[in-house]
């Protein structure tokens, strides 16, 4: 991993698809989307033509790989890639580039909801930046979800996915799955993740089908705090907010 010259702003925004951010494909600046439903990460075929440079579009679902590791660049930081995957299925606001899986869990992400921020952070400062946060335990799914243990204050604990590919805060399936008695919450809410808590003001309410975690977090939920994605070491780092005067 090194530094890039002219690089490009950690600012992020939440889209209604999600959280959306600048960064450099082979010092192409483009607009980014993390999506960990995605496998591997993923090229539009406009941005890989731009790439590519041989004229030929690129067919459905194949490779875009070049003969050295492609840059990618997120703020100051930049790491190769060997093959990134190239779609021709439409993407949301104008996103070229889709961060999948194998860089979420090759790289630890640092995300400042308090000045929309993010980058990489880089080795040897992860001891520092984690030193006054809560660690989260996350087990992770085969489809890219990842649950962990959340309790809503004055009920039991229960397990919540992490939903990093919505800008929602927080959504309750209604739906019990079997042996399960599903009590609807209003909010607002208190929920408490380890020794930290999120105050939510506001919860979305669905019925699914499907027997998913009662609770879903989602990026609102964070609004105002400061949370470092530690995907390779299943976890995440939530910071204690500091207390009122």
């Amino acid at each position: 991993m090194g530094g890039v010259i002219g690089a490009v702003s950690g600012k992020f925004v939440l889209a209604a698809t999600g959280l959306l951010f600048s960064a450099t494909v082979e010092r192409q600046k483009v607009r980014a989307w993390i999506d960990p439903t995605a496998a591997v990460s993923q090229v539009s075929a406009r941005l890989a033509a731009r790439i590519d440079k041989t004229g030929q579009p690129s067919a459905p679902n194949s490779m875009l790989v070049r003969r050295r590791p492609m840059t990618i660049g997120i703020r100051a930081e930049t790491f190769g890639v060997e093959a990134l995957s190239v779609t021709t299925a439409p993407l949301p606001n104008g996103v070229d580039f889709v961060v999948g899986r194998d860089i979420l869990g090759a790289h630890v992400f640092d995300l400042n909801f308090r000045s929309s921020q993010i980058r990489i952070i880089l080795p040897y400062e992860y001891k520092d930046l984690t030193r006054h946060m809560t660690p989260v335990a996350l087990t992770p799914g085969p489809d890219g979800t990842w649950s962990f243990s959340v309790a809503i204050v004055g009920s039991p604990s229960s397990t919540a996915a992490l939903q990093l590919a919505s800008p929602n805060a927080v959504t309750f399936n209604s739906t019990p799955c079997t042996g399960e008695d599903r009590t609807v919450p209003a909010g607002p809410i208190e929920i408490a993740i380890g020794s930290a808590e999120l105050s939510v003001g506001a919860v979305t309410i669905v019925a699914s089908p499907i027997c998913t975690p009662a609770i879903t977090i989602a990026l609102k939920a964070f609004a105002r705090r400061h949370i470092i994605l530690d995907l390779p070491h299943h976890c995440f780092w939530i910071d204690q907010p500091k207390p009122t005067r």
